[in-house]
């Protein structure tokens, strides 16, 4: 879109009732509204057996499957986040930020993390008009079945009665699209299975602690009891224990074959199975959601976290990509002039954190120097509360060099430069240089007068006493002061 038709579809969408065309649109009609020859299908094998229906997913409900979708969410909506002004206009982006505070905006985020369960989700914005100012007024997440992806890779409504598409009105957060597959890569059709043969095992495994859970009560009569006997016989022992009693003749042998296998019974390890396939496949690992068999180290914990880590990281792109775009919409409707746009960003997890330090104070040592915007972008450090960064003090980079790097950042020339204008104002540097001479003028004499060291330091010892070392310390001092605060200056 270039920049004459960007600004015709500016035009038309303020001149659009957003809130009414919320309710416009129709979804999905049973023949999906339109010739299977315009869209490309779901290519999902999951959905494709099912026969389209997203709703197969939705349908899906399992405890440990509820718990690991809820914390891979967790992952973003506990985040603290903010919008990065850059160079940018700091006023507007404080307006923009303020009401998407106001809207609810986590509720938001957690219904745009739909999108790694069905591959995309999509969210309409309610927009409103605020003293001149386009502001998103409400976030409101759309069925899926009410969109699809035209052979092309275009996002259309699934029914041609809604017509095209309006400009600056849905967002859409997928999940490793690509152009084979533009509908996203859907976690729930990895979990499909294991939840079906989840089920499948606990309800055999029901029927098991039916039938064999209980101890079961035998009771033997003669041969020659009669069947009359018998019955009224099995009638009673039913009433000691419910359904767990038999009657056989006192010569006849009853045996049950355990269904195990190493010693085990195979329902518990199906349930066992399918919750580690389900916690791999939204968490990309197992042990902080469940313990195994064979128990777990905690560097193997570790590392197992650390996965889970990575998979938040590629979870805030995703959601920063999709508020970066609302934020672009923001600003083409009210000040498409500006050259500088905002950007949504979420701090820094603190395990993150403690690994970018580490890599930063690695490049500091090896003579790196960073601004402040660099730990203000990073590390999600608002600047109103940073009065001044000073880098810590650091050796060289080799054992045997002893000299210290300069480690202060500008605002400590001002300082060095106050403090030799201080000492400057009291006296110039050719009066310490006199005072110096002054009172080191009798060693001098000394040193030029003594024909052997022995002879030098036997005669220094007589004249000590009236060598005034107070004043010759204090003129020194402020020499080397001097001297540092020029070489902070000039470094």
């Amino acid at each position: 879109m270039n920049r004459k038709q960007k600004k015709r579809a500016v035009q038309q969408a303020k001149k659009t009732d957003f809130n009414v065309l919320g309710t416009n649109f129709t979804g999905a009609d049973s023949s999906n509204g339109m010739s299977t020859l315009n869209f490309l299908p779901n290519p999902d094998p999951i959905l494709k057996a099912q026969g389209g229906r997203i709703q197969v997913y939705r349908d899906l409900k399992d405890a440990h499957l509820g718990s690991v979708r809820r914390k891979r969410r967790m992952g973003i909506s506990s985040k603290s986040w903010s919008l990065q002004s850059g160079n940018g206009n700091a006023d507007k982006a404080s307006i923009v930020e303020t009401q998407l505070w106001n809207i609810g905006l986590r509720n938001a985020m957690r219904t745009m993390m739909e999108a790694i369960d069905f591959g995309y989700q999509v969210t309409e914005v309610i927009w409103e008009n605020v003293d001149g100012v386009w502001l998103p007024a409400a976030l409101k997440d759309i069925p899926q079945e009410t969109f699809k992806f035209s052979k092309s890779g275009e996002f259309i409504f699934a029914s041609e009665k809604n017509g095209n598409i309006p400009p600056y009105k849905f967002l859409l957060t997928r999940n490793d699209p690509s152009s084979q597959n533009p509908y996203g890569e859907a976690v729930m059709s990895e979990c499909f299975w294991p939840i079906k043969f989840k089920k499948g095992g606990l309800n055999f495994w029901l029927m098991f602690v039916e039938k064999f859970a209980m101890p079961k009560v035998v009771g033997k009569t003669p041969v020659s009891a009669s069947d009359a006997e018998r019955e009224d016989f099995l009638k009673k022992l039913y009433g000691l224990i419910r359904d767990a009693a038999l009657v056989v003749n006192d010569n006849t042998t009853v045996e049950t074959l355990e269904p195990k296998v190493g010693g085990v019974y195979p329902y518990e390890s199906i349930v066992t199975w399918a919750d580690r396939e389900m916690s791999k496949a939204y968490l990309g690992e197992t042990l902080t959601t469940e313990q195994t068999d064979t128990g777990g180290t905690r560097a193997l914990g570790e590392v197992h976290n650390e996965v889970r880590l990575e998979m938040t990281q590629d979870d805030i792109a995703m959601i920063e990509s999709t508020m970066n775009t609302l934020l672009k919409w923001v600003w083409e409707l009210n000040w498409p002039d500006d050259e500088e746009i905002p950007w949504f960003q979420f701090a820094q997890p603190k395990d993150m954190q403690t690994g970018e330090l580490d890599r930063d104070k690695k490049l500091y040592d090896l003579g790196v120097r960073f601004t402040d915007k660099h730990f203000i972008d990073l590390y999600g450090v608002s600047p109103d509360h940073i009065t001044e960064i000073v880098s810590p003090q650091s050796g060289g980079m080799f054992a045997e060099g002893d000299e210290k790097p300069n480690v202060r950042i500008r605002s400590s020339h001002k300082k060095a430069d106050k403090a030799v204008k201080e000492i400057m104002s009291e006296v110039s540097a050719d009066d310490l240089q006199k005072q110096v001479e002054e009172m080191a003028r009798p060693i001098i004499n000394l040193c030029e007068s003594c024909g052997s060291y022995e002879e030098f330091e036997k005669a220094l010892l007589n004249i000590a006493p009236d060598i005034k070392s107070d004043k010759l310390e204090e003129a020194v001092t402020k020499c080397m002061m001097i001297s540092e605060a020029k070489g902070i200056i000039d470094g």
